[in-house]
């Protein structure tokens, strides 16, 4: 019964863990649910061009909860660290409405950037860099030579090894035309209903400002939540019915258990019953036995799920900075409590009705 009922509670509490770490670190990785990405050709848009376009298609995309993103990877070097590899990513538009990225300290920088190269670190970054809060600098090399960039925020973007890499906005990047000569990834959230209508108005839109080929370009789905949530829907399938048939053998050795229970206290049965004891007191000893037990099995499956959901997840998940702490499961906890109590109680059903139909004249005078 003890696993049939950890089954159940596992499947109860699948949607909290699901939410707060498995689609959180997808959204981390790969982007938010019903992002869409292409890539734009260099020289499609000019720095003018870049900053009407962003504009125009992020009014669009707010006024159906949606965001804008244009993105450029590349390699920087810092004479602090020459020889290392680090990335840099260069940004026009609202990383975190894109991305799930938060941040251990600081702030995003601002759009406009102003005179300082502002960027976030990740981790990596920040820990080869010997950066271990905001406002501290560090010297990067510019084709302007090399300037000094201060830091306003460390994320946690989920990468993992050594991958140290810089998020800067594209308004404090000296050379201002990044993004639009090298290839950029343009990248499209929105919800599932409205993509298809802001795919088409983006691809529209940049044909007319100097990209005659973007009427068909082609937006590919990046982000992985639909995925994650139906391998998740499968596992808690599995749980669900092992948990349901667990439970039903559970529910026979119940009954089994009681029926041998009844014939063993047959005797003692049948004396309360003429010292005056009523077919429901009968009843309700018996099943009250199974229930009891019921509830011990439900208390030491909510310990056991209490402490994995809060203690144990989180520890081998590894992303407790990416969402707050996991609450105590209260719903998969009833679920296990309701689950064990139907079981005991369809398990004794039987022995208990058994024990109000003992003929108290024929026992006695055996």
């Amino acid at each position: 019964m003890l696993l049939g009922v950890l089954g159940i509670a596992a499947v109860s509490s699948a949607d909290q863990l699901v939410t707060k770490y498995l689609i959180a670190e997808q959204e981390q990785l790969h982007g938010r649910a019903q992002t869409f990405a292409s890539v734009l050709n260099p020289g499609t848009l000019d720095g003018e061009d870049l900053a009407d376009s962003l504009e125009h298609l992020n009014t669009v995309a707010e006024s159906v909860g949606g965001n804008v993103l244009y993105t450029v990877s590349s390699p920087i070097t810092v004479p602090s660290v020459r020889g290392q590899n680090i990335e840099r990513v260069t940004y026009t538009g609202d990383f975190a409405a894109s991305y799930r990225v938060p941040l251990s300290a600081g702030i995003w920088p601002r759009e406009s950037g102003g005179f300082a190269h502002e960027v976030v670190l990740n981790e990596q970054a920040a820990a080869l860099l010997g950066i271990d809060d905001v406002a501290q600098t560090f010297a990067i090399d510019t084709p302007h030579g090399t300037k000094t960039a201060i830091v306003t925020g460390i994320a946690q973007d989920g990468l993992v090894g050594e991958e140290a890499r810089i998020y800067q906005p594209q308004g404090s990047v000296d050379d201002a035309g990044l993004l639009s000569s090298e290839p950029t990834t343009m990248l499209l959230t929105a919800p599932g209903d409205k993509q298809i209508a802001l795919q088409q108005f983006a691809a529209d839109f940049l044909a007319q400002h100097g990209n005659p080929s973007a009427g068909s370009m082609e937006f590919m789905r990046q982000d992985t939540v639909d995925s994650t949530k139906n391998s998740v829907a499968v596992t808690k399938a599995a749980f669900l019915t092992a948990g349901i048939l667990t439970l039903v053998v559970a529910a026979v050795g119940v009954l089994n258990v009681g029926l041998a229970t009844v014939g063993e206290r047959s005797e003692e049965l049948v004396i309360r019953r003429a010292l005056g004891a009523t077919k429901v007191q009968i009843f309700g000893l018996v099943m009250g036995s199974s229930l009891i037990i019921g509830v011990v099995v439900a208390a030491i499956s909510a310990v056991i799920v209490s402490v994995s959901a809060v203690f144990v997840v989180p520890r081998f998940m590894g992303t407790t900075g990416l969402v707050g702490g996991i609450d105590l499961p209260f719903g998969a906890l009833w679920f296990g409590l309701v689950a064990a109590l139907i079981t005991s109680f369809l398990g004794a059903l039987s022995p208990a009705i058994k024990a109000t139909k003992l003929d108290v004249a024929q026992a006695l005078r055996s």
